[in-house]
């Protein structure tokens, strides 16, 4: 649903999971485990972005549960995961209306994409 923007249908996937996944520090055993993390932190920013009041706090605390463990796994260096930070680092700007850094950190992911060989992610 994400690759289509389909938001609202992503949004109902992330409600029905279970943030037992996100507790602790573990490492994910495939990319798969990276990549779900990563997805699910891009949606609960982006239905932070579009609700407001508690519900936009809701999401975005939820986000950041994702976030931080993405955060440890980067300085880990568990996978090739610094586009993803780069990306949801922006993410966070424009929830947090930093248009400045949203736009740096953007470039970046799409810099760092290109030159780590992950040409899906750089579009």
């Amino acid at each position: 649903h994400v690759l289509l923007g389909e938001w609202d249908q992503a949004e109902q996937l992330v409600l029905k999971d279970s943030d037992a996944k996100l507790t602790g520090r573990r490492r994910p055993f495939a990319f798969a485990g990276i990549r779900c993390t990563f997805l699910k932190s891009l949606v609960c920013f982006k239905a932070a972005q579009s609700s407001s009041g508690i519900t936009s706090w809701k999401w975005k605390r939820r986000a950041l549960k994702s976030y931080k463990l993405i955060q440890g796994w980067e300085k880990e260096k568990s996978g090739n995961i610094t586009h993803s930070l780069h990306l949801l680092n922006a993410e966070l700007a424009v929830l947090e209306s930093n248009h400045h850094s949203a736009q740096s950190n953007y470039k970046s992911a799409i810099a760092v994409a290109a030159t780590n060989g992950f040409l899906q992610d750089q579009a």
